[in-house]
This record gives C-alpha cells, sequence and structure tokens, in this order.
C-alpha cells in the first residue's frame, strides 16, 4: 500500500496547525507600544477568521487520519473534539502574549468553526485507501 497521500495529508495538517498556534501567539502590540502590520486588520474579521479556520482544521485532520479510522462513525467526533481542545488551548497560550488575551467569545467561535467543518465533512465523501483483497481460488 502507498503511504505517501496519507503522509502527505498528515504533513499538510501539522503545517495548518502550526501556522493557527503562530497566528494565535502573535503579539498585538510591539514593546514600544506600536501595533505591527498584521494587527491592522479590523478586531471583527480578526475575529470572524475564527470559524474559517478551525474548520478547515477539522477537515485536515480528518482526512490525514487513516481510512480504517476515517471511515469509522465516530472519526468526525474525533475531529471535533481535538478542534475543541486545540481552540481552548490556543485561547489559553495568549495569556502571556502582550496585546492578546483569551475570550469565550473566540471559543465560541472556534466551536462554531469546528461543527462547521463537521459538517463539511459529511458533504464531502471519504475516499477509502484500503485496497481490496485478491480473492484466491482454491482447486
Amino acid at each position: 500500500m502507498n503511504r505517501s497521500p496519507l503522509r502527505f495529508k498528515r504533513t499538510a495538517c501539522l503545517f495548518y496547525t502550526g501556522v493557527m498556534l503562530l497566528t494565535s501567539v502573535l503579539p498585538m502590540q510591539t514593546r514600544a507600544g506600536s501595533t505591527p502590520f498584521w494587527a491592522a486588520l479590523d478586531p471583527s474579521l480578526q475575529n470572524l477568521l475564527h470559524i474559517p479556520m478551525m474548520a478547515g482544521f477539522v477537515f485536515l485532520f480528518h482526512r490525514s487520519l487513516p481510512s480504517h479510522v476515517a471511515l469509522r462513525r465516530g472519526s468526525r467526533l474525533l475531529a471535533l473534539g481535538v478542534a475543541v481542545a486545540l481552540g481552548i488551548f490556543m485561547e489559553g497560550l495568549q495569556l502571556g502574549v502582550p496585546g492578546r488575551y483569551p475570550s469565550w467569545g473566540d471559543i465560541t467561535l472556534n466551536l462554531l468553526g469546528a461543527v462547521l467543518g463537521a459538517f463539511l465533512l459529511l458533504t464531502v465523501p471519504q475516499k477509502s485507501s484500503v485496497e481490496p483483497k485478491m480473492q484466491t481460488w482454491r482447486h
């Protein structure tokens, strides 16, 4: 069985997760008190970006699971649970970042995005990468 598509999916999911973690801990003000260029985005839009960000994570995480796990009934709940835990963790990381603070609103938007991603999984069929077994004939 060729494992390179699964390896690519896992790498993509890890990269995406790293970018999410990085963007959640970028300071919103410098030590000199000035605002960095990435903080110039309207705060309402920054908050709304939690939804597609977390929906994308759920989708990528689920697709990075081996097919014998991803095709099971509870796999979407697994992806949803990991996304919720990651969203809470990212909000907690912001406690020590200048100009950032965790909020229940962000956690709610993360949850909404995770649920949206889980519903998205229902609309896009999962392909099975399990190869059919060869039938042997006995004489």
